[in-house]
């Protein structure tokens, strides 16, 4: 059964929803520090039973002060000590990296929709694929015509289909030569969501990925390094990564306009 509370001050709101097995909290609004009462209240509702997953909504949440941050760290935490996994969906990588500050040093999953993080039992219906492959280099022709014919499924028309597909090409390039030190052993997942008006793309491995992180500017970098890099930026509007102790995860988003061609 479908549940809805509502926890509200000021310009913070978490609304919380359970469809077993998910509890879903979805935190919109301002993080501000004069947000702690209701952050800790909706902490509070948000602790699942055992069995059940915990899944955070934060793409909504802006701002957010250490305050709030310590409080979502502490919230996964206690779900995590109960022996329930936890997602964190359309996570910022800048939140991210501020709740590993606070002391988040346990192992989330992140997603792009409520709906890929709930196998569709929650959010709104998205279209996309879920592909999981061997990390070599003999799939990257397989998997770029598949997210090609998914672009054209959706849509999503000329030139920016090509640009989306060598800018998702690169991230599962970079996955599979610099994230998988055991080829064939290894696995890649491509998580790819057309979700309202924007396209998401993420692209996990097994390795300790590529070195992206710290390159603010790739234009600086020498012209034999991170080329693929800086075609994903000069293609997407956010390029995001989320490292932790099972791979790398790049994001990869850019919205669509109405007709399915990428917006300018």
């Amino acid at each position: 059964m479908e549940q809805g509370q509502r926890g509200q001050n000021g310009s913070l709101q978490v609304d919380i929803q359970e469809r077993r097995p998910y509890l879903c909290g979805r935190w919109q609004g301002s993080g501000g520090a004069e947000h702690v009462l209701v952050a800790e209240q909706a902490a509070a509702r948000l602790r699942p039973d055992p069995g059940v997953q915990l899944v955070l909504q934060l793409g909504e949440l802006a701002d957010a002060e250490p305050p709030v941050v310590e409080i979502l760290v502490r919230c996964t935490r206690v779900a995590q000590s109960d022996g329930c996994a936890v997602t964190l969906v359309r996570c910022r990588e800048g939140l991210y990296q501020d709740m590993v500050g606070a002391g988040l040093d346990s192992a989330v999953t992140h997603s792009a929709t409520l709906w890929s993080a709930t196998h569709g039992l929650l959010g709104d219906p998205a279209v996309g694929a879920d592909l999981h492959f061997r990390g070599t280099v003999d799939m990257l022709a397989r998997v770029r015509a598949l997210v090609r014919a998914l672009l054209n499924e959706v849509g999503v028309g000329e030139p920016a289909a090509l640009e989306l597909e060598l800018a998702i090409h690169e991230a599962v390039a970079n996955a599979v030569r610099h994230g998988c030190p055991q080829a064939a052993k290894n696995r890649v997942r491509l998580s790819l969501q057309v979700e309202g008006d924007c396209l998401l793309a993420d692209v996990s491995d097994q390795g300790p990925g590529f070195p992206a992180l710290g390159m603010a500017d790739p234009t600086q970098s020498p012209p034999d390094r991170g080329l693929g890099l800086r075609i994903m930026r000069s293609v997407m509007d956010q390029v995001e990564f989320f490292p932790g102790d099972r791979g790398l995860l790049v994001r990869l988003t850019r919205r669509l306009d109405r007709r399915g061609a990428g917006a300018e």
